[in-house]
């Protein structure tokens, strides 16, 4: 808790959903400790019409006691002219050298999405709290996966963990997920090594959760063949596929398949490339097959349809299901 009290503005940012989320209910939960009876709380929805007022209404709220005001603003950048009204407010009120109120405030994305600019800077500014949870990758993903596995007690047998590593998901929500689910498998009052996590409880608890038919749809669209990567989807679908889920694995996919068939051009071998690109040898070798007929420009130009789609949704212009069938006929 040191430290939180002085801060006026905290401001979490980042594309690493569920590590800022985490952070943010961590930070309210110490601030309630921290105060207890004199902890005054408001959640203000960026996203609502409302949200002017309803930080203002908060700010000058009065107590009979001498209360702590924390105030949330999830979603602050949502809308750049709700979230300019916002900048005037913190102006207007005085917001950082006021002691009796901290300002939290949460952005599910990137500097780029950030806007109007004064706002970005007003809440970065290095007197705050600030914290950018990008989205993890290679090694420090691995090493926040074995931090998160042995918080919920799962203990990996030999060379599980590696397999883990290249099934498990790509990003936190997913590892998470996973990691739950062999959490749950285990049975209580489990005994070391003898109840620890193995290649065969992974194959049979995530792969084939977690490993969609994401190459061959990807192979369908550069190969333009509209009828089976529509079939795909629709399978997917229909099997209850989390569409959120299809598209964060299709960009992630295809993010190493851009370095994967770039070193391939450049005639590196399988492991060399594994080596340098950060990947695991295994998934390697499929994105060396599913690159096959594939050039380097196919593969930039549909992940730049896809980064567009994913753009639309964040912004609300497009449907996430509607677009991925797009995709997938275009």
């Amino acid at each position: 808790m040191s430290g939180y009290n002085y801060r006026m503005l905290i401001f979490l940012y980042g594309e690493d959903t569920y590590r800022l989320l985490q952070s943010r209910d961590e930070i309210i939960q110490k601030y309630k400790a921290k105060h207890g009876s004199g902890f005054n709380f408001f959640r203000i929805d960026g996203t609502t019409t409302t949200a002017g007022t309803d930080v203002s209404n908060a700010i000058r709220s009065v107590s009979l006691f001498s209360e702590v005001k924390l105030i949330l603003i999830n979603n602050i950048f949502f809308d750049p002219q709700r979230a300019k009204e916002l900048h005037d407010i913190f102006i207007k009120h005085e917001i950082t050298v006021d002691k009796g109120v901290v300002v939290l405030a949460t952005h599910l994305g990137n500097i780029v999405q950030a806007k109007p600019k004064e706002l970005f800077t007003l809440l970065s500014d290095s007197k705050n709290l600030v914290r950018n949870f990008s989205e993890l990758k290679g090694g420090q993903l691995q090493a926040w996966s074995r931090k998160e596995a042995t918080s919920r007690g799962v203990l990996f047998a030999p060379g599980a963990f590696t397999v883990f590593s290249a099934v498990g998901g790509t990003t936190s929500s997913m590892i998470v997920n996973n990691l739950n689910k062999l959490a749950n498998y285990l049975p209580a009052g489990r005994q070391v090594p003898k109840n620890e996590i193995t290649t065969d409880i992974i194959d049979l608890l995530i792969k084939t959760e977690t490993e969609p038919n994401v190459f061959e749809f990807i192979d369908a669209l550069g190969s333009g063949r509209k009828a089976q990567a529509f079939s795909l989807l629709c399978s997917e679908l229909a099997h209850g596929r989390d569409p959120y889920y299809l598209l964060s694995m299709i960009m992630y996919q295809f993010r190493n398949m851009l370095m994967v068939k770039d070193f391939s051009d450049r005639n590196f071998s399988s492991s060399q490339i594994a080596q340098k690109a950060g990947i695991h040898p295994f998934v390697v070798k499929k994105m060396l097959s599913a690159t096959t007929h594939l050039s380097l420009a196919d593969i930039k130009r549909l992940y730049q349809e896809v980064l567009d789609l994913e753009q639309g949704i964040k912004q609300g212009k497009r449907d996430l299901e509607d677009g991925l069938f797009m995709l997938a006929l275009s």
